[in-house]
């Protein structure tokens, strides 16, 4: 607003001067930079919205520090922190309760946890599911490679391999989970190879449970019909069309193929 003095010339005055305030709440305006009246009307409003408000839904940031600092325990907690760790309920493994702690620790509420600690299992559940998928696949892999490999003998080794395990883990003190863990290092293909190797050097298919208590397997069968079918005298008496020796390789034959 401007105003006449007399001379013809005009004075700016301020939208509050004529307000009868003190020099000190006139400098308290000024520093707030309101503009005009309505400005001040709208602090006020929003002044009194806080005032009146609930005091337990209001939150007191304390100064900080003169290293910067601040306890923030009393925000935290009415924002929603439990009262201690524990109160997060993660668990007791060590991981849980080192994640409760830090959690605690930096403030986060018990919604927010949980809402984390969801995210972080599904996060955990896909990517094991993956994981899985990815094993299974390798798993396939191997299996193609080694029936590829070792053709009409892939039973009978597999056999061989199967029996090997089995004794590491009788006479050795390995338990089936060590060995599992080799498989996943090396590899299926690898690691069935590892062990057929082991077996086949302690006595091959004969040194097999079945075998030696005189109990014909898939394998069994399939390894005594590769060595008759490996054998001079059987293959002339083949030639010759032997009734027993015919029976005999129709009948390891048919057995094999159950496997």
């Amino acid at each position: 607003m401007a105003e006449d003095n007399g001379g013809g010339a005009n004075i700016q005055t301020a939208f509050y001067d004529s307000w009868g305030l003190s020099d000190e709440d006139k400098g308290y305006i000024q520093s707030s930079n309101y503009q005009d009246a309505s400005a001040v009307v709208k602090a006020l409003r929003e002044t009194k919205s806080y005032v009146g408000a609930d005091k337990n839904d209001l939150i007191r940031v304390p100064k900080a520090d003169k290293d910067g600092n601040r306890d923030l325990s009393e925000v935290f907690k009415a924002l929603g922190r439990p009262e201690k760790a524990e109160d997060y309920q993660f668990g007791d493994t060590d991981f849980a309760k080192a994640a409760a702690q830090k959690l605690f620790d930096i403030g986060i509420t018990s919604k927010q946890a949980s809402a984390l600690m969801e995210f972080m299992t599904e996060q955990d559940n896909a990517n094991k599911a993956k994981s899985d998928e990815e094993w299974n696949t390798s798993v396939e892999k191997g299996i193609a490679a080694l029936k590829k490999e070792w053709g009409a003998d892939y039973e009978a080794n597999i056999a061989v391999m199967q029996q090997a395990m089995r004794d590491i883990v009788e006479k050795t003190g390995f338990t089936q989970d060590e060995l599992d863990k080799i498989e996943q290092t090396l590899g299926t293909d690898k690691a069935t190879k590892l062990f057929y190797a082991i077996g086949a050097s302690n006595g091959g298919i004969k040194n097999l449970q079945n075998y030696n208590a005189g109990q014909e397997t898939p394998e069994i069968a399939a390894y005594k019909l590769k060595e008759m079918m490996s054998d001079k005298e059987t293959a002339k008496l083949l030639a010759q069309k032997d009734h027993k020796t015919m029976s005999e390789v129709k009948r390891l034959t048919e057995l094999s193929m159950r496997g």
